[in-house]
C-alpha cells in the first residue's frame, strides 16, 4: 500500500492558546524546561546533571529508555588533535565525562555550548539604558543570550525577544503575541490561512521564567501588572526536578524529536502551573500540532495522485457544508496508529481527515456532548485498529479538548474514494472491521443520517464483490 503520500509528521505537540480568532500561541513545555535550564548558573546544572544520573542508576521508573552504549567524546586527545570517542554507557561515566560529553553534544546541535556556559545574570541583557528588562503596559522586552554560535553571520549574540500581554490576572490572559530573533522562532512560526501561529522558543520562555520568578527585575513592572493585581503568565514550572536533564539527554543523545518528548512530558500534572489547568477547563487552550511545513511523499505520481485527489475533495466537501478548518491535532494516540490529523469544526461536530501508511485514508466524525468535565490526564483511548471503529458511535476522550465526544470512523464519501485504493480498503474491512464488508453494510442500513447512504451502500457492496 503505497502510503507515504500525504501523511503528517509532527514538529511540534503542546497546549495552545487561542489568543483570537487570527492568533494561537503554541507553549511547548520543552521550551519552557531548556529556558528554565539556560537560566540556572553553571553549579545548579551540574548538582542538576549529577543528581539525574544518580537517580537514574537507582531507578527503572524514568522519562525516557537508555540505550546500553552510546558512542560519546572524551576530553582526550587523538594523535591528530579530535577529541578520542568510545562507546560507554553513560551512567557509568564520572559526572565530569558525562558532562564534557553534553557538551559535546550541544554543540553540535546548536553551534555553540552557551546552553551550559551562560547561566544566571549572563542570559538576560537590557533593552534600553537600564539595567533591567523592560515591561510598558502592553510589551515585555529584553535582550536573551542566543544558545546559538555567534560567529555565523546570521547569529546574534543576544536576540531582542519581545512579549505582548504577558500578564494574567484570575482566568483573563492577554497574551497575543510574540517575537524572537531567532531560527528556532522563525521556523516554528507561521500560518495556516489567515492564522497567524508563534510559537514559544527557548528565549521567549527564559524571559518569561526570569519575569515570574524576578519580577522586581523587570524595570516598570510595578507601574504595569502588579498594579493592575495581574502577574506574569507562566504555563510550566520546572523547578526542583530533574527533567530539565531528560530532555536534553533524550533529544540530543537519543535523537528524539520534540514532539515525541512533549507527549510524554506532558502526562505529568507536577510540571502545569496552576494558570494553564484553569485554562485548559475554560477551553482556552487545546492540544495542538505545528505539522513540517511539507507532508511525507512518494515521489512516484501514480501513488500520489489518488491520495492528492482525496484530500482535495475531502477538504472541498467540507467547505461547502459549512466546516471550517481549526488545526492540527492526533487520534489515536499512544498506540500504533497514531495520526496527525487535520481538525474541521462546524457547530457540535468535529471532522477530521487522516492519512497513515498503516491503513487507507479515513475520516473520524466526533459530536461534542453536553456537560462533559475536561480530564486534563485522563489515559482514556481508542487502542484497537482505526478500522475496528468503522460506522461505531461511541463515547471517546479527544485528545486536542480532553472531553468525551460521540466518535465514530467513517469511510471518505464513498465514490469519492479512488478506484486505485479500493483493493486496500476491501482487505483492511475485511481483517479489522466487525463482521467484515458485509457487517459494515448491515451498520450502514440500521442508521440514520448517514450522508449518500445508498451511494456509500452500493460502492460497499462493489467491494465485496472484487
Amino acid at each position: 500500500m503505497p502510503q507515504e503520500t500525504l501523511e503528517l509528521s509532527a514538529r511540534r505537540y503542546a497546549p495552545t492558546y487561542y489568543a483570537s480568532p487570527t492568533t494561537r500561541i503554541i507553549l511547548p513545555p520543552e521550551s519552557f524546561a531548556i529556558g528554565s535550564f539556560f537560566k540556572m548558573t553553571q553549579p545548579d546544572k551540574y548538582a542538576s546533571l549529577k543528581s539525574w544520573q544518580e537517580s537514574r542508576r537507582e531507578s527503572k521508573d524514568s522519562f525516557c529508555e537508555l540505550k546500553g552504549e552510546y558512542q560519546i567524546s572524551l576530553n582526550e586527545k587523538t594523535p591528530k588533535g579530535k577529541n578520542k570517542k568510545i562507546k560507554k554507557d553513560i551512567l557509568s561515566l564520572k559526572p565530569s565525562e558525562l558532562l564534557f560529553a553534553l557538551k559535546q553534544k550541544m554543540r553540535f546541535e546548536l553551534g555553540s555550548y552557551n546552553l551550559w556556559n551562560v547561566g544566571g545574570s549572563g542570559v538576560i541583557s537590557p533593552t534600553k539604558e537600564t539595567d533591567h528588562p523592560y515591561t510598558g503596559t502592553v510589551v515585555m522586552t529584553a535582550n536573551i543570550k542566543s544558545m546559538d554560535n555567534a560567529v555565523k553571520g546570521e547569529v546574534s549574540k543576544y536576540w531582542f525577544t519581545s512579549i505582548t500581554g504577558p500578564f494574567i490576572k484570575g482566568k483573563e490572559l492577554s497574551l497575543t503575541d510574540l517575537y524572537c530573533g531567532c531560527q528556532d522562532f522563525r521556523w516554528n512560526s507561521t500560518k495556516e490561512g489567515y492564522t497567524n501561529i508563534n510559537t514559544v522558543c527557548t528565549h521567549i520562555a527564559a524571559l518569561m521564567d526570569f519575569a515570574k520568578e524576578s519580577p522586581k527585575d523587570i524595570r516598570n513592572y510595578l507601574n504595569t501588572g502588579k498594579a493592575k493585581d495581574s502577574e506574569v503568565f507562566l504555563p510550566f514550572n520546572f523547578n526542583d526536578s530533574n527533567l530539565h536533564i531528560d530532555i536534553l539527554i533524550d533529544h540530543l543523545f537519543n535523537t528524539t524529536n520534540f514532539s515525541e518528548i512533549s507527549q510524554r512530558i506532558l502526562k505529568n500534572p507536577e510540571i502545569y502551573t496552576p494558570k494553564l489547568t484553569d485554562l485548559i477547563k475554560e477551553e482556552k487552550v487545546f492540544y495542538d500540532v505545528l505539522v513540517q511545513r511539507n507532508a511525507k511523499r512518494n515521489t512516484d505520481p501514480k501513488n500520489t495522485d489518488p491520495f492528492d485527489s482525496l484530500s482535495h475533495s475531502l477538504k472541498s466537501i467540507l467547505g461547502k457544508k459549512g466546516y471550517r478548518l481549526k488545526g492540527h491535532c492526533i487520534e489515536f494516540k499512544d498506540t500504533e496508529y497514531q495520526t496527525v490529523s487535520l481538525s474541521y469544526e462546524r457547530g457540535p461536530y468535529i471532522r477530521r481527515i487522516l492519512f497513515n501508511e498503516k491503513f487507507p485514508p479515513i475520516t473520524t466524525l466526533r459530536r461534542k456532548l453536553p456537560n462533559q468535565e475536561v480530564r486534563i490526564f485522563d489515559s482514556d483511548t481508542t487502542p484497537n485498529h482505526p478500522f475496528s471503529y468503522l460506522f461505531e458511535p461511541q463515547k471517546v476522550l479527544d485528545d486536542r479538548t480532553r472531553k468525551k465526544t460521540l466518535f465514530e470512523v467513517r469511510i471518505p464519501f464513498g465514490l469519492k474514494v479512488p478506484k486505485i485504493l479500493w483493493r486496500d480498503y476491501a482487505k483492511t474491512i475485511h481483517k479489522y472491521s466487525s463482521g467484515g464488508i458485509e457487517g459494515v453494510i448491515s451498520k450502514v442500513r440500521n442508521r440514520k443520517k448517514i450522508p449518500n447512504q445508498k451511494v456509500l451502500i452500493a460502492w460497499l457492496e462493489a467491494l465485496k464483490a472484487g
